[in-house]
């Protein structure tokens, strides 16, 4: 995967893992797939040169909350679903899915970011959060910030059926109701409601 807009800054560095490399979730429910994920994330970073870098990762929430790096201490769980940072050498990583990674990047003030957006963290408008982490933590104009997203659930499979409530935190909520503010990508095709996220 590579972003045009990425190619000028050859040290840079940012991809996503295929699905030959294997379970790169870190937050397994068992041992023996943590140990699963310990030997595909070596082998993964091997591949790409970064197998000396510092890598940071999260316990992802669906949210978004941004963290910065140096705020991210060893044996502790943090939970957010965006992170950033100003220094060499540091990996930050997601788990997608369907979600989309968004790759942001400020070449003036050489801040990275990542960003784990699924319905309800772009509902909540974390693309907003982590521009705002740019400017307020590091002082980057949003002229100079530019911004990747790779691949994720098209509209094509994100069917919403209205009359379906979830649950989460003892509310329930129609999931359509999330989009009503973006009535351009809502779509309506064969009697079923389709959203491009």
């Amino acid at each position: 995967m590579e972003f045009d807009i990425f190619k000028k800054y050859p040290n840079l560095k940012y991809g996503i893992s295929k699905k030959e490399h294997g379970s790169l979730k870190k937050f397994a429910a068992d041992l023996n797939s943590a140990d699963i994920f310990r030997k595909n994330e070596k082998t993964f970073l091997v591949e790409e040169g970064i197998e000396n870098a510092k890598v940071y990762e999260l316990k992802q929430v669906h949210g978004n909350k941004v963290l910065n790096s140096e705020n991210i201490t060893d044996n502790v769980t943090f939970i957010a679903d965006a992170l950033i940072t100003d220094k060499l050498g540091e990996i930050l990583t997601i788990t997608a899915a369907d979600c989309y990674p968004i790759y942001v990047y400020d070449p003036v003030c050489e801040v990275v970011a990542i960003a784990h957006a699924g319905w309800r963290g772009i509902t909540k408008d974390i693309s907003c959060s982590v521009i705002d982490s740019f400017v307020l933590k590091f002082s980057s104009d949003p002229k100079n910030i530019l911004v990747g997203v790779g691949p994720g659930l098209g509209k094509c499979h994100f069917e919403i059926n209205p009359h379906t409530k979830i649950f989460g935190v003892g509310v329930k909520e129609n999931i359509l109701d999330n989009f009503i503010e973006y009535p351009d990508a809502i779509e309506e095709r064969d009697g079923k409601i389709f959203v491009d996220l």
